[in-house]
């Protein structure tokens, strides 16, 4: 090959380069390996070092271990090492190398000179003696030298959270020490509890010698966290008979409302029916109140277990030796003389509340046949006195606006008894009733106070509010009906259009053939404005005679309410009736399905119809069951109770009496916690109810279960239903003044007669002349009939069968005859014959009515018997308003 000159010179090029690459690698490479030297070398005097530290470190242990020893064999005081600063603690070791008799004397010469330290000592023998477990006499001894400290002498408690870290590893302490510390708490009880409560793992390792004398203490000291009480409280209960007043004073530090779930479940585990028998045999009423009361704010989820084993600790229950030591206060006494005092005792109040939380819940799991039960609830006699105590006790409460804690179960078993009265009478009459504690005028003052009732919050700026809100049976009936009347005037004028003007509402037709159906389309897109009804009435297309002055909208009520609660025609009838024809929300309508949701449509509308006639003060022929009654004083369904069941299904109930009476094995009935709902198929009361036995144990879990099913749970969505259909029109809270057969009352009125007498003297006569005979006739005619006849002429007149609530002087318009006779009237005989020369006027005529009006036209009859004959025709035709 021949090189010309280019390429000889790119080839010495690539020479000179390779040649500079192996010089650098070379370089590269003499470096590494003088790093590596150089780590060798330090790593090799690191270690050099490292030995003869250990060395020099091996050698002054040694020294100052021979230098402790010196010191300590002979017999240098603990003052002389303090002075060169020794570590106490790291002297320890060191004696446990001298023979014991010298190890103790020099832990004496320690002790003595030095007591600040003791603790100290003390802890470092505890944190070695799981390594010298023989050496325990010199703990003991260091132990025994805090028993020496004067009583006001702070003591450095370090030794108690080094026990507590020692039982955490050991799970107990050494005997000699136990010992040891039982005279360490005789001499220093209050610091010893104070470090209890700050080391709860202690609490348990005490025995009872060592706790008993804690129990002595009066006091306690203040505690940085509470809380920390529980445990200590636990330990304590363990032997309540002998240390209850240390659990009294250590549970009242526990802060109501602060436990955690787990600590309340602590807690509501160790009360066992046993620990409360044991305490209601060993306590005073005081001290139990006050202990059970702090039970029942701290662990409020198990109020109820307490409760139950509070009720069957003994025979007879511990309410009657609370309510007899309540007898003996000063509190008692006054009450019953002056229920317008304030009385101000806390132990008093204490006793009753406690009573009365007792009573309640007997009372609610009881039976009314077993309400004089006289081991665990009272005689007739004492509930009398009971009721009595109560009563006055709310009114004052109420009258003064005072606040004691004792205040809501003070209500609630007032309530309970008040419910019970209305039952069953066994409360003189009137005796709920305080008006004349109140004011001699009251009925007129309490007119003055519609304007609560249009608050949701009462607005509550005096007692007759608070009265009205939350006792109104203080108040007799007949004034809170007027009340209710005024509520509903009020509201009229306030929320309809120019005051309430009937004749300026908007106008709603509805078909006579289709007249429910049209009148639920009307109602639900009302809703609340129903209150602004006006009806137009359409027969067969063409709008009927008359114009509603409020009498058409009363027709129009009462053809619906005949319709469904009187006369249904569906296969699945709303409302159904019990063995006394009183009707309650039909429960098969409960069950899931497209029938079922249409059905709860009605309930709604049927409250609102309801809700109307009570508002226009139109009263019906129609009676409700008392328990569903009972419901509707409340914002919500209100649940009723196992005695309610007698008016929902008398035979259910009595066979759930006779069960609860039963005295053999009830597991031999072969029952099971299941029932059967209104369309046949299983429901079960507990969670796998078919495979449980109802057992004389759990029988009265039963008994309720059924009830509440019947009562509450098969109805719940068909009552919610009707009484939001209700609040439309009338605030629940207007009916929480009333008792079920007073809202019964309201409804369809107070008495089953029509008082001819009254309506006579409230009547208004136009066109007849003063004495008219027509007018005599008629009142003679109206009081020979029968009254179901009364309560026709009545309908006919002011389209509703019975008479105000509040007497015919409330009907609004009043009750009017007008003559109808357009030429001079007839002369009569004394014996109501006519003298008119034979010529007989208008008895070819039919008396006709315009019940807006509540107006009777009627001719001037020429004999009481031509009045009789077409009066009674036209009351028994059962006529519309073409007769006006």
């Amino acid at each position: 090959m021949i090189f010309t000159g280019q390429h000889r010179r790119s080839r010495q090029i690539n020479l000179g380069n390779r040649q500079q690459l192996n010089r650098e690698d070379a370089l590269r490479k003499a470096e590494t390996e003088r790093q590596q030297r150089l780590e060798t070398r330090r790593k090799t005097e690191a270690a050099r070092r490292l030995v003869a530290a250990w060395r020099a470190k091996k050698a002054r242990v040694e020294h100052q271990r021979r230098l402790r020893t010196a010191y300590l064999t002979s017999g240098v005081s603990a003052i002389s090492l303090a002075g060169i600063e020794l570590d106490f603690a790291f002297l320890i070791p060191s004696l446990f190398e001298l023979p014991r008799d010298q190890a103790a004397a020099c832990l004496k010469v320690l002790v003595d000179n030095q007591t600040r330290f003791s603790d100290t000592l003390l802890v470092s023998f505890c944190s070695i003696w799981k390594y010298r477990p023989l050496q325990h006499d010199l703990v003991a001894l260091t132990a025994q030298s805090i028993v020496s400290f004067p009583p006001n002498h702070t003591l450095p408690f370090s030794l108690f959270p080094a026990l507590a870290g020692m039982l955490v590893q050991e799970n107990t302490l050494p005997v000699p020490l136990l010992k040891t510390l039982e005279l360490v708490i005789l001499a220093h009880p209050l610091q010893v509890v104070k470090e209890l409560l700050k080391n709860p793992l202690l609490v348990e390792a005490f025995t009872d010698e060592m706790l008993a004398p804690l129990i002595k203490l009066e006091r306690l000291p203040d505690l940085e966290s509470p809380i920390n009480a529980l445990p200590l409280t636990l330990r304590l209960l363990k032997n309540p008979q002998e240390s209850f007043p240390l659990v009294a004073l250590v549970i009242d530090l526990v802060p109501s409302g602060e436990l955690d779930c787990e600590h309340q479940f602590k807690l509501a585990q160790f009360c066992s029916h046993e620990l409360v028998e044991t305490l209601v045999r060993i306590l005073p009423p005081m001290p139990l109140a006050k202990l059970f009361l702090k039970l029942f704010e701290l662990v409020p989820d198990s109020k109820s277990n307490l409760l139950l084993h509070l009720t069957l600790a003994a025979t007879p229950s511990p309410v009657h030796s609370l309510w007899e030591a309540f007898q003996q206060t000063k509190v008692y006494a006054n009450l019953v003389s002056d229920p317008k005092k304030v009385y101000e005792d806390e132990d008093a109040w204490k006793l009753l509340q406690l009573a009365m939380e007792l009573y309640s819940y007997w009372s609610i799991i009881a039976m009314d046949v077993d309400m004089f039960n006289s081991a665990r609830g009272f005689t007739k006699e004492q509930i009398g006195d009971v009721a009595t105590v109560l009563r006055n006790a709310a009114f004052s409460t109420l009258w003064n606006e005072s606040h004691i804690p004792a205040k809501p179960i003070l209500f609630t078993t007032l309530r309970q008894l008040y419910t019970k009265d209305t039952r069953r009478r066994f409360m003189p009459e009137n005796f709920w009733l305080m008006e004349k504690y109140i004011d001699a005028n009251f009925s007129a003052s309490a007119r003055h106070l519609d304007s609560i009732y249009f608050d949701t919050n009462f607005g509550l700026s005096n007692a007759l509010e608070r009265i009205l809100q939350q006792a109104p049976f203080f108040i007799r009936f007949r004034t809170r009906a007027e009340l209710f009347v005024q509520f509903t005037e009020r509201d009229k004028a306030t929320n309809t259009p120019l005051g309430g003007d009937l004749y300026n509402r908007e106008v709603s037709e509805i078909r006579r053939e289709a007249l429910t159906e049209d009148a639920e389309r009307v109602f639900a897109a009302l809703g609340p404005n129903l209150r602004n009804l006006r009806v137009q009435l359409v027969s067969n297309g063409e709008p009927e005679a008359g114009i509603d002055g409020g009498g058409l909208t009363k027709e129009v009520l009462m053809s619906i309410t005949d319709e469904m609660f009187k006369n249904p025609t569906s296969a699945r009838p709303l409302f159904v009736t019990n063995e006394s024809h009183l009707l309650f929300p039909n429960p098969i309508n409960s069950t899931p399905g497209r029938e079922s949701a249409e059905a709860l449509k009605r309930y709604r509308f049927l409250g609102q119809v309801i809700a109307k006639c009570l508002y226009e003060g139109v009263l019906l022929d129609v009676e409700f069951s008392r328990f569903f009654l009972q419901k509707w004083a409340g914002d919500t369904a209100v649940k009723n109770s196992f005695d309610d069941l007698y008016y929902l299904d008398p035979e259910l109930y009595s066979s759930l009496v006779a069960l609860y009476n039963y005295e053999g094995d009830v597991e031999e009935l072969s029952l099971d916690f299941t029932t059967a709902n209104s369309g046949g198929s299983s429901i079960n009361l507990r969670p796998n109810g078919a495979s449980i036995a109802v057992t004389n144990a759990n029988r009265l879990e039963y008994i309720h279960a059924i009830a509440n099913y019947r009562l509450n749970t098969s109805i719940a969505s068909q009552t919610r239903a009707f009484l939001n259909g209700m609040v439309d029109l009338i605030p629940l809270h207007w009916l929480r003044m009333f008792n079920p057969h007073e809202i019964q009352t309201l409804i369809s009125g107070g008495t089953t007669s029509v008082d001819i007498d009254d309506l006579e003297r409230n009547t208004i006569v136009n066109g007849f002349p003063a004495n008219s005979q027509t007018i005599k006739n008629f009142w003679k005619v109206v009081r020979e009939m029968t009254p179901e006849q009364q309560h026709k002429l009545l309908q006919f007149v002011t389209s509703v069968p019975k008479g105000p609530l509040l007497g015919f002087s409330n009907l609004s318009p009043k009750f009017g005859i007008r003559c109808a006779t357009t030429g001079p009237s007839p002369v009569f005989d004394f014996y109501g014959n006519n003298q008119d020369n034979g010529v007989v006027r208008d008895d070819g005529r039919l008396p006709t009515a315009s019940t807006c009006v509540n107006l009777l036209k009627l001719p001037d009859y020429s004999s009481i018997d031509i009045l009789r004959e077409k009066l009674l025709f036209v009351i028994e035709s059962n006529a519309g308003f073409d007769l006006s």
